[in-house]
């Protein structure tokens, strides 16, 4: 049987000492205009405030929390505060296998608040934090709700003109607005789920391939492959946030879609789905022939 929820409280030096010594940013990151708040923790009448970003690249290591379903649709990981008056950390969770697991946990408990212990990557874009899990998520408690949360309520059907998923429930739905229109012909269609023989596994390492980035139709960034020497080409696959996607996306808007660039990354998976982690790109430099 699952403890209850106040059984969590034994861990709340656990959450605080799991957090790496120094990742914590000098100043606290503003929140993006029209940023949407997340569900208030358990027992509180009011958010507590935003805490400071995380630096790229802190680690946490069975951090104890809540997962919630933001109204946009992602999944954003909520740290429990040692305190009620204490800021807690909110990370976006990237889509992965262990984004899959999570949810079908959520699932296959309705009515429930469930707490769960995460550990994973953190990562930065836009002043925002967003968590890579590294392990499955470890449930250590449960408790009983009376009204249902925003992941079981029926979702809204988007506004007219108003785009829809690309990556994990759309998972940067605002980037177009944050990010600024970026010179292109036409939108890129978000990448479709892959069939199965064309679907990269989790963990695969992708070494120097050369493609474009651009903007797909909802606003998320898409690395478009090169065709091969026999004309095939892989599927697209949606870049994760990082502070690497931010120098791809200065660069491309820079030099323009027809940009050409070559990414090494790690790919994830999700609802059949192929995801980049980019984690080094450079600009190919293409030799010229000088015939005799």
């Amino acid at each position: 049987m699952l403890p209850p929820m106040d059984a969590r409280r034994r861990h709340g030096c656990l959450a605080a000492a799991a957090l790496i010594v120094g990742t914590l940013v000098a100043q606290t990151a503003p929140p993006p205009t029209g940023d949407t708040p997340v569900t208030p923790p358990l027992g509180s009448a009011e958010r507590p405030a935003r805490a400071s970003v995380l630096r790229e690249g802190s680690r946490i290591v069975r951090v104890a929390g809540r997962a919630v379903r933001a109204p946009r649709g992602e999944w954003v990981f909520v740290i429990d505060p040692d305190d009620a008056t204490s800021p807690g950390h909110e990370m976006t969770v990237l889509p992965c296998s262990h984004l899959s697991e999570l949810e079908h946990m959520v699932a296959s408990a309705p009515g429930f608040d469930l707490a769960f212990e995460m550990t994973g990557q953190v990562y930065v874009f836009r002043g925002r934090n967003y968590l890579l899990p590294t392990h499955p998520p470890l449930l250590v408690g449960h408790e009983r709700r009376d009204e249902p949360s925003p992941a079981e309520a029926q979702p809204s059907r988007p506004r007219a003109g108003e785009a829809t998923g690309d990556s994990a429930e759309d998972i940067i739905h605002d980037l177009e607005r944050t990010a600024g229109p970026l010179p292109r012909r036409a939108a890129v269609p978000a990448p479709a789920a892959a069939p199965d023989d064309r679907l990269v596994p989790e963990g695969t390492v992708l070494l120097a391939r050369r493609g474009t980035v651009r903007r797909s139709a909802s606003g998320a960034f898409t690395f478009i492959f090169d065709a091969d020497a026999e004309g095939l080409a892989d599927p697209p696959m949606t870049l994760l946030p990082c502070l690497l996607l931010e120098r791809l996306e200065r660069y491309a808007r820079k030099a323009g879609e027809d940009a050409k660039v070559l990414i090494t990354g790690h790919v994830h998976t999700y609802q059949g789905r192929n995801f980049m982690r980019p984690s080094i790109y450079r600009i190919p430099r293409d030799r010229t022939m000088i015939a005799p």
